[in-house]
């Protein structure tokens, strides 16, 4: 006897919590295809709506894996469930969201992911060099979003139409950018624009162009105000005292010491003592700026203001990783540290 454990059942599930912006939909569905379940899943408000149909078997183990959350991608708060009559439905499939008036959890902006810097390195993708790469994974929510749920039409990625080859990826499953709401490439999407309104006819660039303007200024001592996740940041090299200074005056910041952006842990090695607990820090999603005692105060004296502290974070958006990569820091020499700037 299976004590109706084969007995078709269905439910509506009703999920909340940080479930929108992380892949989550995509994750539900591939579950459900892989389990045998029938129904759908949409966004509705900040959650998300399930509606599962097959043996009371294959149901618990599809809410056992939701549970167990194994890629640590969202996060549950809560999971209602709401037994329904068994109908004709067909397959698994992702469906148009839907509305509702409760409180929204707005998903986080996360930073950029391994397999995009794979991507964001390779020569070969037709992502190469993308300043804006990202994956259902990765990249912006918080900062583009203008209304729940979250979805491509409610953020400005709605004013940038996909490309043949994004709208493949977007709506196939076997993609890991399936349902990915910010999805572009070097065809469509977002591109880099340097602008430089000092000049009587001002200058203005795009694209790789634009990476290599901007890393040229800051080379020869100049302030570019670099656009990112949730504002700009003002950008000097942290090895030139005239350029830092220059900063200061700026920011109307006297003595409180600027964060420095290293391109990896093991260029923040080169300047710093790191804990294991302290890179697992610098690493995790928040990329936060941490405080590390400095081996050796290698860069600007202004840089600094004699702490013996150095706030260390790293790159989160790809913009951050092509122009640190670029830039450095390079293991300067105590000498080349206080070299004056060339830019005016």
């Amino acid at each position: 006897m299976d004590n109706g454990k084969n007995k078709e059942t269905a439910v509506k599930i009703k999920v909340c919590g940080i479930v929108q912006g992380v892949g989550f939909r995509p994750l539900v569905y591939r579950a459900a295809r892989e389990l045998g379940l029938k129904g759908w899943v949409r966004n509705v408000g900040g959650d998300v709506e399930i509606v599962a149909q097959a043996s009371k078997t294959a149901l618990d183990r599809f809410l056992t894996d939701l549970k167990e959350n194994k890629d640590q991608r969202y996060e549950i708060l809560n999971m209602e469930l709401k037994e329904l009559p068994v109908s004709a439905l067909d397959n698994f499939a992702i469906i148009p969201s839907g509305e509702a008036k409760e409180f929204s959890m707005i998903p986080a902006d996360l930073p950029v992911c391994p397999e995009c810097l794979k991507e964001l390195a390779d020569p070969s993708d037709r992502r190469y060099g993308n300043p804006f790469i990202s994956c259902m994974a990765c990249g912006p929510r918080y900062t583009i979003i203008e209304e729940m749920p979250y979805d491509r039409d409610n953020t400005v990625m709605k004013d940038f139409p996909m490309c043949s080859a994004c709208n493949k990826e977007y709506t196939s499953p076997e993609s890991r950018r399936f349902h990915a709401q910010t999805i572009s490439c070097n065809d469509c999407g977002p591109y880099l624009i340097y602008q430089d309104n000092r000049q009587r006819e001002a200058e203005e660039l795009t694209d790789r162009e634009a990476l290599k303007k901007a890393v040229k200024v800051l080379e020869d001592g100049g302030i570019v105000a670099v656009k990112g996740i949730g504002g700009y940041h003002l950008v000097c090299s942290p090895f030139l005292e005239t350029s830092v200074v220059r900063l200061r005056q700026c920011k109307g910041r006297e003595e409180k010491p600027f964060a420095v952006m290293f391109h990896s842990v093991s260029e923040i090695k080169k300047y710093c003592d790191v804990s294991k607990e302290e890179e697992i820090l610098l690493t995790s999603k928040a990329r936060p700026i941490v405080l590390l005692p400095m081996q050796e105060d290698l860069m600007a004296p202004s840089t600094n203001k004699k702490s013996l502290y150095c706030g260390a974070f790293l790159p989160y958006t790809p913009l951050q990783h092509l122009l640190t990569e670029e830039l450095g820091p390079p293991y300067y020499d105590k000498r080349q540290c206080i070299r004056t700037a060339n830019y005016p």
